[in-house]
């Protein structure tokens, strides 16, 4: 209770500096609340093994890594705070095309100086697995089904926790935010069990997936540009701009166990591949209002 009436005494004598001052908005001035809404696009890629060719399934190549819906296309908010000279915090929420929650960003920022601070985030990143197109060219042709409510199409999420640098630079009406994070991406283990039919036979088959969790290292760096528009002594009203890559190498070992007219006819093997290069790239844009 003692640190939240700390707080809160900090703020409320800011707020009264603010007003008495005849000074307009400027880089000296603190900003204590920001919250900001844009739209963006998100396109994940990846590089194929040599493996990826062969008859072994490596999954990664079925996740939906660019242009999929409705993945990577969304609709963002984002709440930034200045909590006192020292501490911020940055939520960002971002919803899909159906406007459903689609991704988490949680940071919280400690500055050693005026221009440079250390950082911890999590960031929950959603990937769309296509698993049903794994079976597009199986012989016999057939019908394919997977025994989710979500379909034939779902979604897994990447976990990312990681440490970083931050360096904000604020000039009259130009706010420049960059960040070098690296951490440790986390996949928890997922089942997707496959219910094969064949046309105009009585073909069966049952193809059970137990994904294993991965960890995997990864790098994201990010930017992010403000132009302050409309200033007052109370409040601000500009364009942001941002951006962010993330890079890692990552594989999705499964066990897969093939039931073929009857389970007790199955085949079980444990799949392990070479990692594959991922990438995330985001670019978004839209306005912010601080006060």
């Amino acid at each position: 209770m003692a640190m939240k009436i700390k707080y809160t005494t900090r703020i409320f004598l800011l707020l009264i500096l603010s007003i008495l001052s005849t000074v307009s908005v400027n880089a000296e001035k603190p900003l204590e609340n920001k919250i900001s809404i844009w739209f963006g696009t998100r396109d994940i890629k990846h590089s194929p093994t040599a493996e990826s060719i062969t008859s072994i399934t490596d999954i990664l190549d079925y996740y939906d890594y660019s242009n999929g819906y409705p993945a990577y296309e969304y609709l963002g908010f984002a709440s930034h705070q200045w909590w006192n000279n020292y501490f911020e915090t940055d939520v960002r929420v971002t919803l899909n095309s159906s406007l459903r929650p689609n991704s988490l960003y949680l940071k919280g920022i400690y500055k050693t100086h005026k221009n440079f601070g250390f950082s911890v985030l999590y960031n929950l990143i959603p990937q769309n697995l296509r698993l049903s197109d794994v079976f597009i060219d199986y012989q016999p042709k057939v019908n394919t089904y997977i025994r989710q409510t979500d379909g034939k199409y779902f979604f897994n999420y990447d976990h990312c926790l990681g440490l970083g640098v931050y360096i904000p630079l604020d000039f009259k009406f130009l706010h420049l935010n960059i960040s070098l994070n690296a951490g440790l991406d986390h996949t928890f283990a997922f089942n997707r069990t496959v219910y094969l039919t064949a046309h105009d036979t009585n073909y069966r088959a049952i193809y059970d997936y137990n994904f294993e969790s991965t960890n995997s290292l990864f790098l994201f760096p990010e930017m992010e540009f403000n132009i302050d528009i409309f200033t007052s002594q109370k409040m601000c009203f500009g364009l942001q701009i941002q951006s962010s890559w993330l890079g890692m190498y990552k594989n999705q070992p499964y066990t897969l166990k093939k039931s073929e007219w009857t389970n007790e006819n199955n085949v079980s093997s444990h799949i392990k591949l070479p990692p594959q290069f991922i990438t995330k790239f985001e670019f978004d844009g839209g306005l912010y209002f601080r006060w």
